[in-house]
């Protein structure tokens, strides 16, 4: 099977095993694209993301890459046209975010944008799309813990140090009364100075 990558385009092909344990769904729901690393799922079903086309606006956000996949939504690259800058823009998946847990977000979004810290992602911004919304935040160009943890050894005196600035980070949100919800690797940020910060504070 052979289709392009809806980030950049570049041809991706799909050897179909006839012999692997699992179900093609699930295949085709883990594929990332070996050009730009961004991953996306071909398998159809109620929940699935939301489709923004890269070259198109989002409010004032102009869509350019995919950066990731979570649970509830899509992360993308994109350019703040009134600040000139680039931010890291969330839209939630069809189907996951109803009513209440949309305002539940935002209540949170707002919490956490009046926060903030040089090791947490800060919130800049946060509104409605449609009859969907949108939260742009900080955009930080690197890699997850969890990437970081699978390419080495990190020496104790390094994991001291990066443990002691995500505390800190944590601590000044739980004085506030905001809590992470989802704290994991992957969702720790090193940036290219190997500086942790904090992505996702309980938001989709």
């Amino acid at each position: 099977m052979q289709f392009r990558c809806p980030n950049c385009q570049h041809s991706i092909r799909v050897e179909e095993n006839h012999h692997q344990a699992q179900p093609e769904a699930e295949t085709l729901d883990t594929i990332e694209c070996p050009s730009c690393h961004s991953r996306f799922s071909l398998s159809a079903d109620e929940d699935s993301t939301t489709i923004v086309t890269l070259g198109l606006k989002v409010a004032h956000f102009e869509i350019q890459q995919v950066l990731g996949e979570g649970a509830f939504g899509t992360v993308y690259k994109a350019f703040d046209t009134e600040l000139q800058r680039h931010v890291a823009l969330k839209v939630p998946r069809d189907g996951r975010i109803t009513k209440e847990t949309s305002n539940m977000f935002l209540r949170e979004a707002r919490a956490a944008a009046g926060v903030t810290h040089p090791n947490v992602v800060a919130v800049y911004e946060m509104g409605q799309h449609g009859e969907s919304f949108y939260i742009a935040s900080e955009l930080i160009e690197g890699i997850t813990l969890s990437e970081y943890l699978r390419s080495r050894i990190v020496e104790p005196l390094d994991a001291a140090r990066i443990m002691i600035k995500l505390l800190a980070g944590i601590k000044v949100f739980h004085d506030k009364g905001i809590i992470h919800r989802d704290l994991k690797p992957g969702n720790i940020l090193l940036d290219s100075n190997n500086e942790p910060h904090i992505s996702d504070f309980g938001l989709f």
